[in-house]
């Protein structure tokens, strides 16, 4: 395994020992050979010596190197073996590390990455001053303290409440060698970094949440659950999958007019003049232009029954999964033939409901108010603003740790089908770089766990040249 260094005696060493990890046993057979229980996968056979075999059970409980080399004895082929074996299941993100201090439990370092590595973390390192990784965070999970980063290729489950003064003093001189030996860990690991060192340009344009946004978002290297797991298909009672369409408001509903094929300019001939236009002209939008956007942009045009999830869904934008779990809703100051609020499009009957209310009256004002400011134009709001929402729950039933990804993803192919529609019915149109979503909370009176807006787009008439 490699981790030498760390594995000698001393109270200046800390002790490392792999150990299956959680849901993962080495559960030994009749005929000696061992079977592999994994969480949500099928047991493996796997037939060793029985030398082997009998010091690779020891995994359930946890091996260092100086265990192995005492189970192996004079037999250096064994202890090969076993190493060779150890690092297999390492990297196949079978095994966390255990960090002990004369014994003492610390910490369990939990793999990301399959060529993951605790061979920087034994070499020497400055002797500080550090800090946490401004890229770093603490978190709970149930009743465990876990430290991430962004930057680490693992993440360290604290199993000592003194970690946490540690890292607190880490930029003082460290006069005990076993937690220096720690912190030098952590700092190889890339959750601590040189307290007195300058940050790199590139590095000081990236703010906290949008690394950890990112990297947590991309693959990995496949040791965690990630994409289309289905992973609360055996807990459909605890969490139903969401039905392909949600309940309908009660508000009064507009039916909408719909829009002549006609003429339209070619894809080419759209995408060459498209521009963002945030000047209004008069007369306002009409409710056919209205209309015609919606239609064009997210009405439903057909529904399929499936069993995972609770139906799939066509539009004329694509889908991760076909499931479309993004909703539209009209916020509107200006328009002829339709009354200024807050409407919800129902794209599977070509309608607008209006959300009843003052509250969704105000917030819908508030909405395109803060469009405007967005715009740098706080004296020239937009006579509408669509308002994306993400039914959330929806998307993430079927994907995991990288269900947000998938519904901005979304969200921005339904922004440039907007601005490209808006175009081609000679409207001006424009993304609005942001919004709040306690707004269209507050409008719809839904829960943010539930649904919450996640993308804006202000469009009205445009001004004659």
């Amino acid at each position: 395994m490699g981790n030498k260094r760390m594995n000698e005696t001393g109270s200046d060493r800390l002790e490392i020992r792999w150990r299956c990890g959680d849901g993962v046993v080495l559960a030994g057979r009749p005929d000696s050979s061992l079977q592999l229980i994994m969480p949500d996968r099928a047991p493996v056979a796997i037939g060793l010596p029985p030398g082997l075999g009998r010091i690779a059970a020891r995994l359930n409980e946890g091996l260092s190197d100086r265990d192995i080399a005492a189970a192996a004895g004079a037999d250096v082929g064994l202890m090969a073996r076993v190493f060779a074996l150890v690092n297999r299941f390492r990297n196949h993100g079978l095994l966390v590390a255990e960090l002990f201090l004369e014994g003492r439990p610390l910490a369990t370092i939990r793999p990301l990455v399959p060529d993951f590595s605790l061979e920087d973390a034994q070499t020497s390192a400055t002797d500080g001053p550090w800090r946490l990784s401004r890229f770093a965070l603490l978190r709970a999970d149930g009743s465990k303290w876990v430290l991430e980063s962004s930057e680490a290729s693992c993440d360290v489950v604290l199993r000592d409440a003194a970690i946490l003064s540690w890292l607190h003093d880490a930029g003082a001189p460290q006069t005990e060698p076993g937690r220096l030996r720690f912190l030098q860990c952590l700092a190889r690991l890339g959750f601590l970094e040189n307290a007195d060192a300058a940050e790199e340009p590139s590095r000081q344009t990236w703010e906290f949440h949008d690394r950890l946004f990112h990297s947590r978002s991309r693959a990995l290297g496949g040791l965690r659950p990630f994409g289309r797991t289905y992973r609360f298909r055996d807990r459909g009672d605890e969490v139903p999958p969401l039905p392909a369409l949600p309940p309908p408001y009660t508000g009064a509903n507009v039916e909408l007019p719909v829009p002549d094929p006609g003429t339209h300019g070619s894809l080419a001939d759209v995408m060459e003049h498209r521009r963002s236009g945030r000047h209004m002209g008069t007369p306002p939008v009409s409710l056919a232009q209205v209309a015609a956007l919606l239609y064009r942009v997210a009405r439903i045009t057909d529904t399929q029954p499936a069993d995972m999830p609770a139906g799939l869904i066509r539009r004329s934008y694509p889908s991760g999964g076909a499931l479309h779990e993004l909703e539209f809703y009209l916020a509107v100051r200006e328009c002829a033939e339709l009354e200024s609020g807050f409407y919800h499009y129902r794209g599977e009957a070509h309608l607008l409901t209006r959300l009843p209310g003052v509250e969704a009256d105000a917030a819908a004002a508030l909405m395109i108010d803060d469009c405007a400011s967005l715009w740098v134009q706080p004296d020239e709001p937009p006579q509408c603003l669509v308002v994306i929402s993400s039914r959330f729950p929806r998307i993430s039933w079927n994907y995991q740790g990288v269900a947000y990804r998938i519904s901005l993803m979304n969200a921005g192919v339904a922004l440039q089908s907007l601005c490209l529609t808006a175009t081609d019915l000679g409207l001006n149109g424009c993304i609005a770089g942001a919004g709040k979503s306690a707004l269209f909370a507050r409008a719809t009176g839904r829960s943010s766990w539930a649904e919450t807006s996640i993308a804006e787009f202000g469009f009205g008439s445009r001004r004659p040249s």
